[in-house]
């Protein structure tokens, strides 16, 4: 069965000291065949100066000159980016995008304006949970922007809710992300299956249910990503494959010079 790991970080990213062709070594160990390269590419609703273009095209340039080098090492590598927050600074983001040779884009949203990211947010406190509300109605926001290729981690706060020990009533946001499993679909967008809080023993992002709604919608295009930061948890790219197919998926997306293409899994 081929296997696919499209959203991973290498010291590229802020939050990952992975030198890039450590990530490329296991992975090639690991049996995957299709490997997207996705780190950050951040945008600021408060700080315009982080959002300068000029601090993720030297970044990117020079990471895609590294990636060329590693294009023999037996998988299909595709240089991605993970733009996070694209709405704070749309102009700047599709300027990234259109100024490098990406294959593939995924779009996500880490936080509200003018809030820390959900990584920091203490949702024992009250009203925080409120939060979500705005959260999706961003969600919606970014998919309207439409200059990406993958929704990256759409229940990205529910991972900090598990963390704290929060039980999840994801029925609670059920119209919303109703709404957004449509948007998905009608902008052929792909909807990725995040695997991280697995490792935690959490539901993956989105979760089943979700993911099993978008099927029963008639979603088809998905992407399976570990967003792996050290390089350590390439077995999980297997258990997506099997909770994809699980829920009735028959293929996963890939992508080159942002043009997509399914693979089966049998």
């Amino acid at each position: 069965m081929p296997l696919q790991d499209y959203h991973t970080h290498t010291n590229f990213s802020f939050d990952s000291d992975c030198p890039l062709e450590t990530l490329v070594e296991n992975r090639r160990a690991a049996g995957i065949e299709f490997l997207a390269i996705t780190d950050h590419a951040d945008f600021s609703a408060d700080d315009f100066e982080i959002n300068r273009l000029e601090n993720f095209t030297e970044r990117f340039s020079r990471q895609h000159q590294l990636l060329e080098a590693q294009a023999d090492k037996g998988l299909n590598i595709a240089f991605g980016v993970e733009v996070g927050q694209p709405i704070f600074c749309p102009e700047n983001a599709s300027k990234l995008i259109a100024r490098l040779p990406f294959d593939v884009v995924l779009a996500s949203q880490h936080e509200v304006p003018h809030k820390e990211d959900f990584y920091f947010v203490d949702f024992t406190k009250d009203g925080n949970i409120n939060l979500l509300d705005e959260y999706f109605n961003m969600i919606c926001k970014v998919i309207a922007w439409s200059d990406f290729d993958v929704l990256a981690h759409l229940t990205y706060p529910f991972r900090r809710m598990y963390r704290q020990g929060i039980e999840v009533d994801e029925t609670r946001w059920f119209d919303a992300i109703n709404d957004i499993l449509k948007l998905i679909i009608k902008g052929k967008k792909a909807l990725e299956i995040n695997l991280s809080p697995m490792r935690e023993g959490n539901e993956p992002m989105p979760t089943k249910t979700i993911l099993a709604a978008y099927k029963d919608l008639g979603g088809e295009l998905i992407t399976i990503g570990t967003d792996d930061h050290q390089a350590l948890h390439a077995k999980y790219a297997r258990i997506g494959a099997d909770l994809a197919k699980s829920i009735g998926f028959e293929s996963f997306v890939v992508y080159h010079k942002r043009e997509p293409r399914q693979v089966r899994f049998d």
